[in-house]
């Protein structure tokens, strides 16, 4: 697989680039916003949506590319 194939290059992946401060950061980890968030309870009853946490690096298999019209949106 090549290098590009991975979250960090992903359209569904999304990583931090600055902090709430508005410095600019490298983000080793992000979220991947292919499907819907996962819900799950917490002890204290509360229900949670959250998407999958990933690594820069990871890959799933169901890769995409941003199509040059997508990102001039």
């Amino acid at each position: 697989m090549e290098g590009k194939e991975r979250c960090a290059a992903c359209k569904y992946g999304e990583f931090a680039t600055h902090n709430e401060w508005g410095d600019k950061i490298v983000a080793k980890f992000g979220v991947c916003r292919r499907y819907p968030p996962q819900t799950f309870s917490k002890a204290t009853g509360y229900a949670e949506f959250n998407f999958p946490r990933v690594e820069k690096n990871d890959w799933c298999g169901e890769w995409e590319q941003w199509l040059e019209t997508e990102k001039e949106a």
